[in-house]
């Protein structure tokens, strides 16, 4: 079984169910696994480690009672525009092979007037990309206890992903690479040959990011956002030529363009 990663203190990615069958040289595996974000926004130094928003700390506060603003004494029915943007890309897959898609299930505790939620995709956490509206599936505005919830599939289209995909073809039938399923080795020799390759198609989802926009009017709070993303990566591969490299690619999709 090919170890998967532990829980990470702003990220946790549980496996949920994996078959793997070994078949001489070629192994078939089906890994469905959720990756959970979560944002405190009781919290002030949980905030700021996970979030930005517009016009920082003088613009919106984060009290005990969540992110917002109280209004002077002359803007006591006035409301603001803002947004909020998590700022660290989120990993999804295997740290060796990413994924095509991925189903995100959010909830913002609570609702705000004209609230939309958005997100966008990378492969390398520096080419994104455009932000995309996700559909709101349940909202009670009414209740300040209640939240608004967004449930959307996020796909890549097959024509973003053949031009990568003919890397990989190429790159598994080769005999001087420690692992031909390896997507991580493939993606750096790539971007060391040309670090702009991810910029004209993104063929996959290795990271997303959200930005959460509206209006908040004065005393207003918003006390959470929780984000599960489920995904799946399926089909069929070679193992590596030695088999501790499974443990070296623990966890969630890692390569950056710009890694530190």
């Amino acid at each position: 079984m090919i170890p998967t990663s532990p829980i990470r203190i702003a990220l946790s990615l549980t496996v949920l169910g994996f078959v793997l069958l070994s078949r001489g040289s070629i192994v078939t595996a089906d890994i469905i696994g959720q990756t959970n974000f979560e944002v405190d926004l009781t919290n002030a130094d949980e905030a700021k480690q996970k979030l930005r928003w517009l016009g920082g700390e003088k613009a919106l506060q984060v009290t005990p009672k969540g992110l917002g603003w109280d209004h002077p004494e002359n803007e006591k029915n006035v409301s603001r525009d803002f947004w909020i943007e998590t700022t660290k890309p989120i990993g999804l897959g295997e740290s060796w092979r990413p994924t095509q898609s991925v189903i995100i299930t959010a909830t913002i505790t609570p609702p705000v007037s004209s609230g939309q939620l958005f997100v966008r995709y990378s492969a390398d956490a520096t080419h994104w990309s455009n932000w995309q509206v996700l559909n709101e599936s349940q909202k009670h505005p009414a209740k300040a206890t209640e939240s608004e919830t967004y449930q959307q599939e996020i796909r890549v289209p097959y024509r973003s992903q053949r031009a990568f995909q003919k890397e990989l073809q190429k790159y598994a039938r080769r005999d001087d690479v420690a692992w031909g399923s390896d997507e991580e080795a493939l993606c750096k020799e790539l971007t060391a040959k040309n670090p702009n390759y991810f910029k004209k198609a993104i063929p996959f989802v290795g990271y997303v990011q959200f930005l959460y926009e509206g209006s908040l009017a004065s005393g207003q709070r918003i006390r959470s956002m929780k984000m599960q993303m489920h995904w799946g990566v399926g089909g069929t591969h070679t193992p590596p030529k030695d088999g501790n490299a499974y443990k070296a690619h623990q966890g969630v999709w890692r390569f950056k363009l710009h890694d530190k």
